[in-house]
């Protein structure tokens, strides 16, 4: 309710809807007078009166929210983004992520949020100063977290003297600015020109991805040129929802490839194992102690074949074709042999310099056939593993 006295005045709805009865509209000329007072207007960023539409009875929030439906769509694509980058963040699985992504889409997603309120909730209008503030400090900061985004992917140094430079521009732009709207597409534009340039350097000096980037953030920058009015309504939100997904392949990519590249690290370091192992076998065999038939017996574990388990003993196959029943079970043998030791089946342990060949059955598990003749079960279950071991 306006009023001149500002004890009186009780702050209205940002958008506001009144019922105009036709029996007061003539039939040629009306005149509107509308009594308007804004003591509660703390900040004064915005006009008063941002527009006055006079048509059908409706409920504003319903007009608002129209306009603002197809915003649901990059709010979605940032969630997912959020959700897929910050378990890797947290758990470090691919060293390249940091922070600095989730955080991008989580500044994105408050202030598209914070956009929507005006759809989702009638508010009073001194929230709406708040309201406008807060789109500003977001946009402001998803340009600052844009800029050392890319700051960190394409430069090797003078990363931080680049961002001082860029907030320092903001600044002195936002200050010559006329409306808090200004001020944030001036926060995002400055940003995103520096992004072009830094991208375009990087292209000249043929930095991966480099050329993607410079034409999408053209792409960005000629929408703030030429469309401002609707480029913090729409166009924002899809960029950047598209930008970030395109991120995201980049390192879902990397992802990927390092995974291979640990893969096969780690392939090579247990070839590489299983090597030293044969040599320090061959040096020096490892002695196992069999006790068998009332006497115990001291035997080189390169003389060992295979050994079977027989709950709690072992059928130990000696090369020689002796067979003898140890008085251990089979995962105290595993312990004790070589790691040329290996385990193919829940009941066999076979020593991989007698294996002479791997056939693959139909059940999806293997027949091992040794040197000496013998066949050896594998598991289906344990087939990957001895494959990848043996080939």
């Amino acid at each position: 309710m306006p009023s001149a006295i500002p004890s009186d005045e009780i702050a209205g709805a940002m958008d506001y809807v009144a019922y105009l009865p036709a029996n007061l509209l003539k039939a040629h000329n009306n005149e509107l007078v509308i009594k308007l007072s804004s003591h509660h207007n703390l900040i004064g960023f915005e006009q008063l009166i941002q527009r006055i539409i006079i048509s059908d009875y409706a409920s504003p929030q319903n007009i608002v929210l129209r306009n603002y439906l197809p915003s649901f769509i990059p709010l979605g694509i940032l969630l997912i983004g959020l959700v897929y980058t910050l378990p890797l963040v947290l758990t470090g699985t691919v060293s390249q992520y940091n922070l600095l992504l989730p955080l991008l889409t989580t500044v994105v997603m408050a202030q598209l949020v914070t956009e929507l309120l005006r759809g989702l909730i009638a508010y009073n209008y001194p929230v709406h100063e708040f309201r406008v503030l807060s789109i500003f400090a977001l946009g402001s900061l998803s340009g600052v977290c844009l800029l050392v985004y890319l700051a960190h992917a394409f430069l090797n140094k003078g990363r931080k003297r680049l961002v001082l430079s860029a907030l320092c521009l903001t600044l002195a732009a936002v200050y010559q600015s006329n409306s808090i709207e200004q001020s944030t597409i001036f926060a995002i534009q400055i940003s995103a020109f520096i992004c072009l340039v830094l991208a375009v350097y990087a292209t000249f000096y043929k930095r991966q991805s480099a050329l993607a980037h410079a034409v999408a953030l053209f792409i960005f920058s000629m929408l703030i040129a030429f469309m401002p009015g609707k480029f913090l309504d729409v166009y924002f939100y899809y960029f950047v929802s598209l930008l970030l997904l395109y991120f995201l392949v980049q390192h879902a990519i990397a992802y990927r490839n390092e995974k291979v590249q640990r893969l096969s690290e780690q392939s090579r370091a247990d070839r590489l194992q299983r090597a030293l192992d044969d040599y320090s076998e061959a040096r020096q065999p490892t002695k196992i102690m069999l006790n068998h038939s009332g006497k115990v017996e001291w035997f080189s574990a390169d003389q060992i074949c295979f050994c079977k388990g027989a709950r709690d003993y072992v059928e130990v196959n000696i090369a020689d074709a002796q067979s003898i029943l140890h008085s251990e079970s089979l995962s105290t043998m595993e312990e004790k042999l070589p790691a040329l030791f290996l385990r193919v089946h829940r009941s066999y342990l076979v020593n991989t310099h007698y294996v002479q060949s791997l056939e693959k059955s139909t059940s999806g598990g293997g027949i091992l056939t040794l040197t000496t003749g013998a066949e050896i079960p594998v598991s289906r279950r344990i087939m990957p593993k001895v494959r990848k071991v043996l080939i």
